[in-house]
């Protein structure tokens, strides 16, 4: 039996998979993972803005490759504020960009120049 709706509508894995409209944030293929940006082993919180839905291989990607993870905004070094830092993003239903993350489960576009990061095409 799933969770009644309030309950899941408060729940950051499903706030953030609602943003995302189930497609991955990073490529725009299917999501399949919740991804901390900063690790929950390292402090990070379960909250919007530290989250991320990931399909299966950037997930993979993300931490077979930390450095180019890290410089996209994919993850974050401890003592990070997520709700500060852009990441480089596909959102559902806008264009590729560094976008920032709310905790109310929205985007909020970055509006100074910053060069695209090396991020997986898997879409």
């Amino acid at each position: 039996m799933s969770a009644p709706a309030t309950t899941r509508s408060r729940d950051p894995r499903f706030i953030v998979r609602a943003r995302a409209d189930d497609r991955c944030e990073v490529c725009g293929a299917l999501g399949t993972d919740w991804s901390h940006r900063i690790a929950a082993s390292r402090g990070g919180l379960l909250i919007p803005f530290n989250g991320l839905w990931l399909d299966r291989a950037c997930h993979n990607w993300a931490h077979a490759n930390p450095d180019l993870a890290r410089a996209a905004g994919i993850h974050l070094p401890t003592g990070a504020d997520p709700e500060l830092e852009p990441v480089w993003l596909r959102p559902a239903l806008a264009w590729p960009g560094w976008w920032f993350l709310t905790d109310w489960g929205g985007y909020e576009l970055l509006r100074k120049e910053r060069p695209a990061p090396v991020v997986p095409a898997c879409a």
